[in-house]
């Protein structure tokens, strides 16, 4: 009796535990180039950029262990308005629905830009854990630039990638491959 009680509770421990072993091991990375054409730019207003998400990402998620950051664009489109930035983490994430709550209540913070507006949940892709987009817009120096954000959270990972004048179509449309060249599992 208390041999199968033992086997029925290591059962649902396994089965519980078994999202949080497979997303360990997970690693994330500003690779030179994203699907979409985009090419990382080095600059003192990229390194700037990536620095605040960086800084917005560590103050509302806890438990980090790696983290990339980097600032994208179109080499065919020199408009400033159409950067994509990318800041994603690795850590052991047990609630990844809401650490990508928390990522999104803490965007922004410190970079002038206005709270995302009602996300909604996406597909997550092949990595699964949750997704999701909103929309929102970034105000500096008496301009206003609309932007879409995109997170996501599993149980070794989280991120977010921010489309800078881009519709929320387009950035729900192009995060997932995003997604999956930045993050692995080893």
């Amino acid at each position: 009796m208390i041999g199968g009680v033992f086997l029925v509770c290591a059962v649902i421990a396994c089965v519980a535990f078994y999202p949080i072993y497979r997303d360990a091991g997970a690693h994330v990375s500003a690779p030179p180039t994203l699907p979409g054409g985009l090419s990382k730019q080095d600059s003192p207003e990229a390194d700037e950029l990536k620095s605040s998400m960086e800084s917005d990402l560590r103050g509302t998620i806890e438990s980090i262990d790696e983290i990339a950051t980097g600032v994208y664009s179109d080499e065919q489109d020199d408009d400033i308005t159409h950067v994509v930035v990318l800041v994603a983490a690795t850590g052991t994430f047990f609630s990844p629905g809401s650490e990508v709550d928390s990522a999104f209540k803490g965007f922004g913070s410190s970079s002038g830009a206005t709270t995302v507006s009602a996300p909604s949940e996406y597909p997550a892709g092949k990595l699964g854990g949750t997704a999701k987009c909103g929309s929102s817009a970034y105000s500096a120096g008496g301009t206003s630039v609309k932007m879409s954000m995109c997170a996501w959270a599993d149980h070794g990972s989280v991120g977010l990638v921010l489309f800078m004048g881009q519709e929320l179509s387009y950035a729900a449309g192009h995060f997932v491959d995003i997604r999956e060249a930045v993050q692995t599992r080893g």
